[in-house]
């Protein structure tokens, strides 16, 4: 046996190390392949990528600068232009932030970026002076005009003639168009007209001598500060574009350069994306090839311990099956080592478990305390009888009894009588049942059912009395019974006689026979109750 063993052994562990050895030789081959591979990916995700994503990040903050700058210089309030330079301010931290990051190659980006920051600085500059003065200007005309309105259409026009009021109205007239005019000529002119009005005013006041008159008119004089502001505003507004355009130059010239430099950059990581793919293409050319050469190997290996250790257990397999049914049967397989071996020890095994199965299946539809059958035998044997009786369409009885009072009886004489009690018990039932065909089990605790085939009612009734004056011969005392001193039974009969035409299924019938000995029961025990379906 030690020769067969080894023999066996020695094969299995020759064939696992030539796996073995294999599949170290490919997975070393396969690592050093992938080593190479991921340096070439560690390069590209490392450093191109990285720059790719600055650079593209890079350029979105140009153009959202170049969008806010826009805004600023069409900022029409002071809150509107603190708002637009606070997003300025954030959108150059990150630059300043991404410059150090060495987004683009080019020296003269963060020159560019500082540059550009000191141009919108000046430029919000020019803007908060711009908002000032309109805020002054637009002040000055709507404090002129309320006085003219005042004077022409309130209680103070009640000392003014009619030319006056023209005159007054001439001044207002011009003095609103003047704050619409957007052009320095336009301006001027209108400027000249002002003057004019204003010498007329100056006269007509002159050839009256009512002083309150006078004291009502308007302080005209203002027109010229007022002039001054809109031609003031009209410069700084030309100058103010002059710096919008220059700032825009600049946001665009370095965004075109940035994009100079990401199209380099995206150049170069194309080529060396294709350049990797190339050399992962080989290397998985060269794993290709060596994985089938080892997959064709491992088949070869696997295709002999198939034919050496898994054909022979199927074999013997398929024979230890057969011998379980069959009972008997020689087990034998070719060869001089283990499985041999086992096929030999199995024959001699599966003898002796067939032989035990036997043993065991007839202990297991046996109740362990009155040795009579029990319940799951009871069940398989009324199965086959209903069946019998549907097909001969005969009368089919079951019988239900239950020992009265017997909690009672063991309280009295304690659990080992009692054990004793049903075994006697279980005794007499199964000598009353005098026909093959008749059967007796052990339902559970004090309960006892047996099947009665071709029986109809009277002969029910004779099973009845036959069980009843067996129990009443046993003479078994029983003080703690109501109805007699005596141990006695409750039985409950019933009787099935068109079972070929009823859907009845075990259970049914079952819970007829309980439903008769609850009957019973009720009845005053120590009696039969007959049912019949």
């Amino acid at each position: 046996m030690n020769k067969t063993k080894k023999r066996t052994v020695f094969t299995f562990i020759y064939a696992q190390l030539s796996v073995l050895i294999l599949f170290a030789f490919v997975t070393s081959f396969t690592l050093v392949r992938l080593l190479d591979v991921r340096d070439n990916l560690s390069m590209l995700s490392e450093q191109a990528i990285p720059q790719l994503s600055y650079a593209a990040s890079f350029n979105s903050k140009i153009q959202m600068l170049a969008t806010q700058s826009s805004m600023l210089a069409g900022a029409q309030n002071e809150p509107a232009r603190r708002l637009v330079m606070h997003k300025i301010n954030i959108l150059f931290d990150q630059l300043d932030d991404l410059s150090q990051n060495n987004v683009s190659k080019d020296p003269f980006v963060k020159k560019q970026v500082d540059i550009i920051s000191n141009e919108i600085n000046d430029l919000n500059a020019l803007i908060k002076e711009q908002l000032s003065l309109q805020n002054t200007l637009t002040s000055n005309i709507n404090k002129l005009t309320q006085a003219i309105l005042n004077s022409v259409s309130g209680t103070v026009s009640n000392g003014i003639d009619a030319p006056l009021k023209r005159q007054l109205t001439d001044l207002l007239l011009t003095l609103l168009e003047l704050e619409k005019e957007s052009r320095l000529s336009s301006v001027r002119q209108l400027a000249l007209d002002l003057k004019q009005i204003q010498i007329a005013i100056t006269a007509q006041m002159l050839k009256t001598d009512d002083e309150p008159e006078a004291a009502f008119l308007p302080e005209i004089i203002e027109i010229e500060a007022i002039i001054e502001q809109k031609i003031e505003l009209l410069l700084l507004n030309g100058r103010l574009r002059g710096r919008d355009s220059f700032v825009r130059s600049l946001i665009s010239d370095l965004a075109s350069n940035l994009e100079y430099h990401t199209e380099l950059l995206s150049q170069d990581v194309l080529n060396a994306s294709s350049e990797a793919s190339k050399r992962i293409a080989k290397q998985t050319q060269l794993a290709i090839v060596f994985g089938v050469l080892a997959t064709l190997i491992t088949i070869s290996i696997l295709v002999f311990l198939y034919k050496r250790f898994v054909v022979r257990l199927l074999s013997l397999t398929r024979q230890i099956d057969a011998a379980r049914h069959k009972g008997e049967g020689q087990i034998s397989i070719d060869g001089s080592d283990e499985i041999s071996h086992l096929a030999t020890v199995f024959s001699q095994y599966v003898r002796k478990v067939n032989k035990q199965e036997k043993v065991l299946l007839e202990l297991s539809y046996k109740d362990s305390l009155t040795g009579i059958p029990n319940r799951r035998a009871f069940e398989i044997r009324l199965f086959d009888a209903l069946a019998q009786a549907k097909r001969s369409n005969l009368p089919l009885s079951i019988v239900m009894a239950d020992v009265d009072f017997f909690k009672a009886f063991n309280d009295a004489y304690g659990h080992t009588e009692g054990d004793v009690c049903l075994k006697r018990v279980a005794k007499t039932l199964q000598q009353t049942m005098t026909r093959e065909t008749d059967f007796c089990a052990r339902y559970g605790g004090e309960e006892f059912i047996c099947i009665l085939t071709d029986t109809d009612l009277e002969g029910a009734k004779v099973i009845a009395e036959q069980i009843h004056t067996a129990i009443k011969s046993l003479k078994i005392p029983h003080s703690g019974s109501q109805i007699n001193e005596f141990l006695t039974l409750s039985l409950g009969f019933a009787t099935f006689t068109q079972l070929n035409s009823a859907q009845l299924s075990s259970k049914d019938i079952v819970n007829e026979a309980d439903r008769a000995l609850y009957a019973a029961k009720k009845n005053g025990r120590n009696q039969s109750y007959f049912l019949t379906v």
